[in-house]
């Protein structure tokens, strides 16, 4: 591409790929309105989790994304190993728009890393919260237990 600026960038990308702004955002995550304000030169700059990503999303290296340095293509081999456990993997496969459970080009780098440890903790968090539910559920039981012995 040899483009200039990351709006140039994405728009080759999204012309290439024939997406929409909404199909990206619906894939990566990533708001419609970040990808416009990109698009529109409002916003010249990307966060980490926002680059990651559409580079991911667009099989592209994530530097040259954001900077337009080194290499578009990913300097990494593509990964056919499962990401996630097998009940997360479809999740992560759908982000990276793979329709499987590989990852894509260049992918495999701390997103991947970060995106497991996040599944690993909203596990946690979601279990957690099993308990407390069910916790309150048995207090609030015993308490209108309670208030039906006095009536």
């Amino acid at each position: 591409m040899g483009t200039e600026t990351i709006a140039e960038r994405l728009q080759g990308l999204i012309d290439e790929k024939g997406v929409t702004p909404y199909v990206i955002s619906k894939k990566t995550g990533v708001s419609q309105a970040t990808i416009s304000r990109i698009l529109t030169r409002i916003t010249k700059k990307l966060n980490i989790n926002s680059a990651a990503k559409l580079s991911a999303y667009f099989h592209v290296d994530c530097d040259w994304l954001v900077t337009g340095k080194g290499e578009r293509a990913p300097s990494t081999a593509f990964y056919e190993r499962p990401v996630l456990s097998a009940g997360k993997a479809s999740d992560v496969a759908a982000l990276y728009g793979t329709g499987d459970r590989t990852i894509a080009p260049g992918a495999y780098n701390p997103l991947v890393k970060a995106v497991e440890t996040m599944a690993e903790s909203n596990m946690i968090l979601a279990e957690n919260n099993r308990r407390v539910t069910k916790t309150n559920e048995k207090v609030m039981t015993k308490m209108l237990e309670m208030v039906d012995d006095k009536k």
